[in-house]
């Protein structure tokens, strides 16, 4: 397992943040059962929209990851290892959406809503309070 760290502005300016979600990456991806085999390439930078987005290229074990850490530092450094979870369990999650995608393109929008209200419920368990 191996995380590649783009260097970014955000990253040098967030070097201790950049740290924890590379250390919560590797942390967390072994405890929801991805293999040795997974790479992460990790891009800190400015999002729009949101705090992290991730792809995944599931048949070669890669996913390309992306925080925002200015916008994570706002809220406060405890809000890394939820949101490092949450774009890890997209990562199982992504078959679903090629799937859809392949059998139905209408109801893409409706596997995205569904596929993030999954991924947030799994990353809140109640067992992440227990593995602190």
């Amino acid at each position: 397992m191996r995380v590649i760290r783009s260097k970014t502005k955000q990253a040098e300016r967030l070097k201790d943040q950049a740290d924890l979600v590379c250390a919560d990456i590797l942390k967390y991806a072994k405890l929801i059962g991805l293999d040795d085999e997974w790479r992460f390439a990790v891009t800190f930078k400015h999002l729009s929209d949101c705090l992290a987005t991730t792809e995944a290229e599931v048949e070669y074990r890669k996913a390309t990851m992306e925080f925002d850490l200015a916008a994570i530092s706002k809220q406060g450094n405890d809000l890394i290892a939820p949101t490092v979870r949450h774009e890890l369990f997209h990562i199982p999650c992504w078959r679903l959406h090629e799937i859809t995608e392949a059998l139905n393109p209408e109801a893409e929008a409706l596997m995205v809503k569904y596929g993030e209200e999954l991924v947030t419920f799994l990353e809140h368990m109640p067992v992440w309070k227990e593995l602190k």
